[in-house]
């Protein structure tokens, strides 16, 4: 099974090589000012789909880097509340804005984190609570001021079992790497313990599941 893994880091190492190209272009296009207007959304579409499939191969290297121990941080400091509105502009190709909303209220929320890595891992989870809620259930991230740092909380209208979401957001090696689906999602715990987070899944009595995302504070909040 080493060497399956072995293939697949090494694959997505390939892979991921010359999309950097195709991300600067598509980018550089969306962003041309001569763009005839009839072209930007397939140009957009085009972008959308190669960033999506950038995150996928450095979601695998990273699946790869953790199950060796050999996952580590670039830690800055940053605005939690920034981190949920990249993950929203990340997924709104996936998501409609109508069916999730944002309640930000807390004001202690500058964290030492991994931009980019607590970004994928909080639009991972949204995607996941859209995937699980009945329309037209409405998913609410929300934070707040926490003892121990800042609090996120999503907020989703399904009925999942909890012990069972808690399984499903660790970093599990299936003996068949094939088998490795939603990678994004099963990093979720592995992440979070890598910036000294706790993550918790609860059944909201009055209807729904709460994740709990719980980040220490790593600056000094504007």
């Amino acid at each position: 099974m080493a060497e399956d893994w072995s293939l697949i880091d090494g694959l997505a190492h390939d892979l991921r090589t010359p999309l950097t190209p195709m991300m600067l272009l598509t980018h550089m296009l969306e962003e041309h000012p001569r763009l005839p207007t009839e072209l930007l959304p397939i140009v957009r579409m085009l972008r959308e789909n190669v960033d999506a499939e950038s995150r996928l191969l450095d979601a695998i290297l990273d699946w790869c880097r953790a199950r060796d121990s050999r996952l580590e941080l670039s830690l800055t400091a940053i605005d939690l509340h920034e981190v949920v509105q990249e993950a929203l502009d990340q997924v709104r190709s996936i998501v409609e804005h109508p069916r999730v909303t944002t309640e930000l209220g807390a004001q202690r929320r500058v964290v030492a984190a991994d931009r980019t890595r607590l970004v994928r891992t909080l639009a991972a989870l949204v995607v996941d609570a859209h995937a699980r809620s009945a329309a037209p259930g409405v998913i609410v991230l929300s934070t707040r001021d926490d003892p121990t740092g800042v609090r996120l909380r999503i907020h989703d209208a399904s009925r999942t079992d909890p012990n069972l979401l808690t399984q499903a957001l660790q970093a599990t090696w299936p003996d068949d790497a094939r088998r490795a689906l939603d990678i994004g999602l099963r990093l979720t715990r592995v992440i979070v313990e890598l910036h000294r987070g706790t993550l918790i899944v609860t059944a909201d009595p009055s209807g729904g599941t709460l994740i709990d995302l719980t980040l220490p504070l790593g600056g000094v909040s504007p």
